[in-house]
């Protein structure tokens, strides 16, 4: 088996996954649809994905999503919208313009306005049909943009703000399921508001709340917002009782839903599906929030501060250590460049037209090698070359040697100034080399000062402790009648710590409280005044 075989072989159940987390996705995306039987989120999808593997596993599970959720009128322009998309992607992939985070939003808004645009303009009212092609056509982008990091190829990153746009958009296809008449998409959509707004609080809470439920209007096609200020309002006020217990947010947005739906009337919808979505996030374990406590504005403590600095500190020496070691590991091979390439260079600029060519570089190579040979010490030590550094010989039967000596200073020229970067270059990379490796040996020294300052960090209670239990001026302790005198020499042994460093042996244990109490006693006894 062949080393690219192994690799795959590693990495074969990691791919597959992604493919089917892709293809997936983009199929229950098209559930989501938005009024002119448009599947924006799912044509989002695909171009998150980008060329590749990826995007074709997209594309595939788009394919199938359109022959499941879309009448044959809507799927054709969503597959050529779709295809075009990829194939986009795919004509410009390997270019830096690529790489760029907004090329797959526009270029999934262009291509789908491109499409749509063609249909809205043959039908029979091409001015009604305009407002949700573009509304659609800003969902593509939108829903492009916050997909990126969770399924562009190599750069996945679980964002926050990614995984809360995918799953609303997911919760979105569930709208039109209804178990006693209550939306199962929109409650679980209250779910996850509720969550939102109680983990990150009420800015957040009141733009995912904004964001979601004008969605929801949208996709309903009901033309309204209620459901954009229920959710809103909603999240800004569980979002305002984070800090508190998870009851009061709930109660809060359930309250603010109700609130929002005053309007509309108490039949509404909206007030058994937001009552559902607070009694599902009461329900949520505890572990679900991640140790969240009561108080936010708690500071951690000290210790574990620096412990987490130190493992910070740690892991930046070891990875600078790595980058020394590997500039060790991999030293360049030496570029020195041959000075002959002086003469070739200046011969095809002069030599090659002139009469005398085949007489000098063929029936009297010899010479001219020898010439050129003995002629380069001078050039080299001077920086540039005469007439007189070459044979007579070379020199009477050269009939160009002015232009060829011209020549010859032109490439010396460059070739000195290529030798003295080369040197620069080599130079600098020692120089940071060493670098790295001083910067790793101090950031390794830092750390372990902190890990010292950590082990010390409890003895400022001893020293408190110690001075707790030193008698007042005038007071007996132990038979020992304390006085000034004995009150500064106990200002050298003022805890238990300094009277262990007074007292112990090499290699010893160290001594109990009592031990150490007793030698504080007999250090101020040795000061009492007569």
């Amino acid at each position: 088996m062949g080393h690219r075989d192994m690799i795959w072989s590693r990495h074969q159940p990691a791919q597959l996954l992604a493919w089917g987390i892709r293809f997936f996705l983009a199929a229950a995306l098209t559930a989501t649809q938005t009024p002119g039987d448009y599947a924006p989120f799912a044509l989002g999808c695909v171009a998150a994905c980008g060329p590749g593997a990826g995007g074709i596993a997209a594309l595939l599970g788009a394919g199938v999503g359109a022959v499941l959720f879309l009448d044959f009128s809507g799927a054709l322009p969503f597959l050529a919208a779709a295809i075009l998309i990829f194939t986009t992607a795919a004509a410009f992939q390997g270019l830096k313009l690529l790489e760029g985070p907004l090329f797959h939003p526009l270029a999934g808004a262009g291509l789908f306005l491109a499409v749509s645009g063609i249909y809205v303009l043959q039908s029979l009212s091409p001015l009604r049909n305009l407002a949700p092609c573009l509304a659609a056509t800003a969902l593509v982008g939108i829903s492009a943009w916050y997909y990126q990091p969770l399924l562009q190829a190599g750069g996945e990153r679980p964002e926050p703000d990614s995984l809360l746009f995918l799953a609303g958009s997911i919760l979105l296809a569930l709208v039109d399921v209804e178990l006693a008449g209550v939306s199962v998409g929109r409650s679980l959509l209250c779910l996850l508001l509720a969550y939102t707004a109680y983990q990150r609080g009420a800015m957040t809470g009141v733009a995912a709340g904004l964001g979601a439920g004008l969605a929801a209007d949208f996709c309903s096609g009901r033309g309204g917002v209620l459901f954009g200020a229920a959710y809103g309002l909603a999240g800004l006020l569980a979002g305002s009782r984070s800090s508190g217990r998870r009851i009061w947010a709930a109660l809060a947005f359930w309250g603010a839903a109700a609130l929002a739906a005053l309007p509309a009337g108490l039949s509404t919808p909206l007030l058994p599906e937001a009552a559902v979505g607070a009694a599902l996030f009461l329900m949520l374990p505890g572990r679900a929030f991640g140790g969240k406590r009561v108080m936010r504005g708690e500071t951690p403590e000290f210790p574990a501060a620096l412990e987490g600095m130190r493992a910070q500190l740690t892991r930046m020496a070891a990875a600078l250590r790595a980058l020394y070691d590997s500039m060790g590991r991999a030293a360049p091979v030496s570029t020195e460049e041959n000075p002959a390439v002086v003469f070739d260079r200046a011969a095809e600029k002069v030599c090659r037209g002139c009469a005398l060519c085949e007489l000098c570089w063929q029936k009297e190579y010899t010479g001219t090698f020898n010439a050129l040979n003995d002629a380069t010490p001078f050039l080299l030590e001077r920086g540039r070359a005469l007439a007189k550094d070459f044979p007579s010989y070379f020199a009477d039967r050269c009939i160009h040697l002015p232009d060829f000596l011209t020549a010859v200073n032109g490439e010396l020229s460059a070739f000195l100034l290529r030798r003295q970067y080369r040197r620069q270059l080599e130079e600098t990379r020692r120089s940071a080399r060493g670098q790295y490796a001083q910067l790793s040996e101090l950031l390794t020294a830092t750390a372990a000062g902190l890990g010292e300052v950590r082990a010390t960090a409890g003895e400022a209670d001893l020293c408190r402790i110690g001075a707790a239990l030193r008698p007042k001026e005038g007071r007996r302790s132990a038979g020992i009648r304390w006085s000034p005198s004995a009150r500064r020499g106990a200002s050298c042994a003022c805890c238990w710590r300094t009277a262990w460093a007074a007292e112990r042996q090499p290699g010893g244990s160290p001594p109990s409280p009592a031990v150490c109490w007793s030698s504080f006693c007999r250090r101020a006894s040795s000061r009492r005044r007569p």
